[in-house]
């Protein structure tokens, strides 16, 4: 990419058309729900890319590194867009060839000597899981400063894992820099400060889930909840944490996120142009984000999306996130292939806790099944009232790997979700005695139509 003087740059695009005229419309990933557009403006793009770049402390010297698909917005806005008005220069891998080898995103980061990099935390996760010693040869991560981590919920435990894993190649301590944005809000809402260890709190699980209340654990225990910092809002950005009434609530206390700013989108693309789409709901002209979090210190902290959030019997609040993190270690579990959602009780007190988890090919589902139960008591305080071991490739997915845990649900209550196990990969000798087969017949055809 062309280095381009930042000021040059926008005046030229301002010469050209106005600044709150729609530059794109972004679909969004459909994690929660259907796709729908959002329209950027100009200012909404220009205004976003220039605090974030300063929030990261870019300079001349910087390289970009990602896989990120270029439909979403953190590998548009963040690694087209955002170089390109900073002026520097980005490396861009195919995400097939990340999901298929992940040694060679680590690869491209030290051929190129890339210094900030970004994915979300399953791809983190993924790549600790995937990568293999004998991929790991003469790569060097020394130069890498920033690895955002953003799109979904980051884990701590994902975090200390990727560092301690590739530490060994010169990976920094305080690499991690936790992210959080939306496609409503252009690109970014809140960045934690690169170079420093991201703050995470133990919270008492007990007044969370009864009550909503972040409350610091004073004693360290397992059953303590972990809530990660995505720092506080970017400049020009203001944040609040609302109740179901639209009320503003104090520090500590849970609720929706809701957020103003030059960043926030201009309208939702119409109805009639994107049929069967929900809209995005505003208040007194702040966007409510349906992430359920809350703020202290001035720092953001995001628990889980709204509709995900599975209400167990007594009106307790359960935060599938985590339960999906501590089954996703567990050997045999593909990474990032684990669904956690709610199913209706026939009593009507609340929902039952269901989990849905891909086993890899060779493992055994019974071993797995055995081992969850306890794990969750211990970790998450519950325990699932049914589990679901299904197949490579059938927890329904976005794009850029996010689990669809509304979807999953929907196929779990309409009874497909065990149905959605696909068949193993013919291997090499029946692929080419078919393709064989198929060559004959071809030959026949032709022989028969020319004789």
């Amino acid at each position: 990419l062309h280095r381009v003087d930042r000021r040059q740059r926008q005046m030229c695009i301002r010469d050209s058309i106005e600044p709150t005229d729609v530059a794109y419309i972004q679909i969004t990933p459909g994690a929660t729900g259907p796709m729908r557009g959002v329209a950027l403006t100009h200012k909404n793009i220009l205004s976003n890319v220039d605090v974030v770049g300063r929030a990261l402390e870019l300079g001349a010297d910087d390289v970009g590194a990602a896989w990120l698909p270029l439909d979403n917005i953190m590998g548009l806005l963040g690694f087209v867009c955002l170089p390109c008005f900073w002026g520097i220069d980005t490396v861009l891998l195919d995400p097939r060839r990340f999901l298929d080898a992940p040694h060679e995103w680590l690869w491209a980061m030290s051929q190129h000597r890339a210094t900030i990099t970004a994915a979300p935390d399953f791809g983190y996760h993924y790549c600790v899981r995937r990568a293999r010693e004998t991929h790991l040869e003469h790569i060097d991560l020394s130069s890498l400063r920033v690895a955002m981590s953003g799109g979904e919920r980051a884990q701590p435990e994902h975090m200390e894992e990727f560092i301690l894993r590739f530490a060994p190649l010169g990976l920094s301590e305080d690499v991690f820099t936790p992210v959080y944005g939306l496609s409503e809000g252009t690109l970014g809402v809140s960045f934690s400060l690169p170079g420093v260890s991201p703050r995470v709190e133990r919270i008492q699980r007990t007044p969370l889930m009864n009550d909503g209340v972040a409350t610091p654990a004073l004693e360290r225990s397992e059953a303590d909840y972990e809530a990660l910092s995505v720092g506080p809002p970017l400049e020009g950005v203001e944040v609040r944490v609302l109740d179901p009434a639209g009320a503003e609530l104090a520090e500590r206390a849970l609720g929706e996120l809701a957020f103003r700013g030059p960043n926030a989108m201009a309208y939702d693309l119409p109805r009639e142009e994107l049929r069967d789409q929900s809209t995005t709901r505003r208040a007194n002209g702040w966007v409510l984000t349906g992430d359920v979090g809350y703020l202290a210190d001035g720092e953001i902290f995001v628990i889980e999306r709204a509709c995900d959030v599975i209400h167990l019997p007594g009106g307790r609040a359960f935060f599938p996130s985590e339960a999906e993190a501590c089954v996703g270690a567990i050997d045999g579990v593909r990474a990032g292939a684990v669904a956690f959602f709610g199913a209706p009780r026939a009593s009507g007190d609340g929902e039952d806790l269901i989990g849905a988890f891909e086993v890899q090919r060779g493992a055994s589902e019974e071993e797995i099944a055995r081992a969850i139960p306890a794990l969750l008591r211990t970790s998450c305080g519950v325990a699932p009232e049914r589990l679901v071991p299904v197949s490579p490739g059938s927890i329904p997915r976005t794009r850029d790997g996010k689990v669809r845990r509304r979807r999953a649900r929907e196929l779990y209550l309409q009874g497909r979700l065990e149905l959605t196990k696909r068949s193993h990969k013919p291997n090499s000798l029946g692929r080419l005695a078919r393709g064989a087969s198929m060559a004959i017949r071809v030959l026949r055809a032709r022989l028969n139509r020319d004789g």
